[in-house]
């Protein structure tokens, strides 16, 4: 299976004539104006036509709709797996991962604070009995995330001001606020 996401890394670096500010105020006057325009729907879908259903230990997982990014799940070697590829808690860390990375980003930009460096870690600590129903007492789900920022400002920045850009960041972000919110899940079985 080719790794799409690589195509991702080879867009321009030097993106300092973005300005966040004057592509988000539009919207956020839109978004006064028309609520409804405000929701938007995410999605990512596997599909057996990319690794046969029969195969218990690997799928891949594609990502969004306009620019489809596939890339191969394995299971981890702690419920059988042989871990050769990302799992699927690898990829809930990654989406933590990616979407605070990219608020704080944003938040940066838009308060004209330039970045020289910004690395997010996420370490997601799951006790595995719970799925394995091992111990029926263990919840079947990750028990905490650790996220670690490194943040550093291409110039003097008083800590304050990077204090208040990862506060907002986490505020803002999406997906840290639906795992700590909760969201509704419904699953269906299609016919």
């Amino acid at each position: 299976m080719i790794h799409q996401a690589a195509k991702l890394l080879d867009r321009p670096k030097d993106t300092e004539y973005v300005k966040m500010k004057e592509r988000q105020v539009p919207l956020c006057k839109h978004y006064l104006a028309h609520p409804q325009a405000a929701e938007v729907i995410d999605s990512a879908r596997t599909s057996s036509s990319d690794v046969d259903a029969a195969n218990p230990l690997q799928s891949a997982v594609s990502f969004c709709d306009s620019n489809p990014v596939k890339i191969p799940v394995g299971v981890h070697r702690a419920v059988g797996g042989d871990n050769d590829n990302p799992t699927p808690g690898d990829i809930l860390c990654g989406a933590i991962a990616s979407c605070l990375d990219s608020t704080i980003r944003i938040i940066s930009n838009r308060l004209g604070v330039k970045l020289k460096e910004l690395n997010v870690e996420v370490l997601g600590h799951v006790d595995v009995r719970g799925t394995l129903r091992v111990d029926k007492s263990v919840p079947v789900s990750f028990q905490k995330f650790e996220v670690n920022v490194l943040m550093k400002p291409a110039g003097w920045i008083p800590g304050k001001i990077i204090e208040k850009i990862l506060h907002a960041a986490e505020y803002s972000c999406i997906v840290i606020q639906t795992i700590k919110g909760g969201a509704t899940v419904t699953v269906t079985r299609v016919k």
